[in-house]
């Protein structure tokens, strides 16, 4: 006679074969390895998986898809096949569909196949780390070939001035940005990252410039931004020529973060 541990032993052998096997179709499919596991209770948004090596890319795309005038944009893209070209080729397409299924998906981990494969990424390329901001640039500049400028979002001007402290001489000129690199090296969160990148500078010594034998104060001024602001924490410290360090300490994000435009 079957003892109920017995049983239960059956059942759970069964069990694990089963989920093996759920496990094997999904990754036949590109889903993650759990993924018939829905998300708990007030887990509000989904994690994506990494492929290998794109940590870099899944930072990028959850960081998009919180900023609601990006998924206006995606979602207002509309396929047209003799248009387009193929669906699995259409980078605003996969991204698109990705985050639809971020957005109303009850799974708790989501794949990037599609959308890296419209890329034209190969296996290998998951492997390989890619730079984050440059990744950003190639991806604004592959969804504007569609039709989709989301690059225009993130888009401001930066004025570089120079002023006379005698006889008061202002010159510079102005400059298109998309991004915003800020030195973090000394700076323990964004606002004072932002306040030291248009901080003024005394030209002074081997770093003076000639205005009829005057000193000459420069600064960085944001005269413009978008709706949106990127922005690049540069957490990596070049010491000497081959010495690489990374700073390790936490960078406090506000909430609310009050630009004023400059004039």
């Amino acid at each position: 006679m079957t003892t109920p541990a017995e049983l239960l032993a059956v059942a759970l052998a069964a069990r694990e074969t089963l989920l093996a096997e759920a496990r094997v179709a999904g990754r036949r499919q590109g889903w993650h390895a759990n993924w018939w596991e829905g998300r708990k209770e007030g887990e509000r948004h989904c994690g994506l998986e990494n492929q290998g090596a794109t940590c870099y890319l899944n930072s990028l795309l959850q960081a998009l898809f919180t900023a609601r005038e990006v998924r206006a944009a995606v979602y207002a893209f509309e396929y047209d096949a003799a248009k387009h070209g193929p669906s699995q080729d259409c980078v605003p397409l996969q991204l698109q569909r990705l985050f639809a299924r971020m957005q109303c998906s009850s799974a708790r981990v989501l794949s990037t196949t599609e959308l890296t494969a419209s890329f034209g990424w190969s296996a290998a390329d998951s492997f390989r780390q890619h730079d984050i901001q440059e990744l950003c640039r190639v991806l604004f500049d592959a969804l504007a070939k569609f039709g989709v400028p989301l690059g225009r979002l993130f888009e401001g001007k930066t004025a570089r001035v120079r002023v006379c402290r005698t006889c008061g001489h202002r010159w510079g000129r102005s400059e298109p940005w998309h991004d915003v690199c800020l030195d973090v090296e000394s700076c323990d969160s964004l606002d004072a990252a932002l306040r030291q990148l248009v901080a003024w500078e005394t030209l002074e010594g081997d770093n003076a410039v000639l205005c009829d034998a005057c000193g000459v104060k420069r600064r960085v001024s944001l005269v413009s931004h978008s709706s949106a602001v990127l922005t690049h924490l540069l957490t990596y410290l070049y010491l000497y020529q081959y010495l690489l360090v990374s700073i390790y300490r936490p960078i406090y994000l506000p909430v609310c973060l009050g630009l004023r435009v400059n004039p």
